[in-house]
């Protein structure tokens, strides 16, 4: 697939990387091959690359935003759901479909301010984990100069390098806490999972 890969000139692909039998990851990137690598890195199984949905980068939070809504009741973690590849390649086109023809039902329409993080969440989230931003910046793609401004408040990230950013706490165990009608944002540790 890697050439079919270079020779796209979309902005971002969203994609379906997984094992053949185990969990699906839908998420976004510029290099799909670069990201499945980098995943592949920390899985014990071998992941494939199973669905590649080139699109414009202004659409493609929204189409994985709704791909990933379409999916919450199987959401495992994260990015990952315990779907097959047909199921999760089905939600990528459903979603893009249905950003595309602005169709998506209001029930079903992300909440694309809930996928960024605050600079306070940002460094409460790393000292929770007892993070530098060097291992937040390995975790999340980001860099450190970005992390560091970001922080002190003297820039607003991209969207991308925000949800970079609260991926990698997500995925390292922590869950961000969106403002809501009981109080205003948070970050707090995931209930440990119980040994079956």
């Amino acid at each position: 697939m890697s050439a079919a890969i270079a020779q796209f000139p979309a902005e971002r692909f969203v994609y379906v990387i997984g094992a053949t039998d185990g969990p699906q990851k839908i998420g976004i990137a510029a290099n799909p091959t670069t990201r499945l690598a980098g995943i592949q890195t920390g899985s014990a199984l071998r992941l494939e690359v199973f669905a590649l949905v080139a699109v414009a980068q202004a659409e493609a939070r929204a189409v994985e935003a709704h791909a990933h809504s379409l999916l919450q009741d199987r959401r495992i973690r994260g990015e990952w759901f315990d779907v097959s590849p047909a199921e999760a390649r089905c939600a990528v086109e459903r979603a893009v479909v249905a950003v595309r023809e602005g169709k998506m039902e209001a029930h079903r329409k992300p909440n694309l301010d809930s996928l960024t993080i605050t600079p306070a969440q940002n460094r409460i989230g790393r000292a929770a984990l007892d993070w530098t931003t060097a291992q937040l910046s390995k975790a999340s793609g980001v860099s450190i100069a970005t992390i560091n401004r970001f922080e002190r408040g003297s820039i607003e990230p991209t969207a991308a390098n925000l949800m970079s950013l609260r991926r990698a706490l997500e995925d390292a165990g922590l869950i961000v806490q969106d403002a809501d009608a009981n109080g205003g944002p948070g970050i707090r540790l995931r209930k440990p999972e119980r040994a079956t």
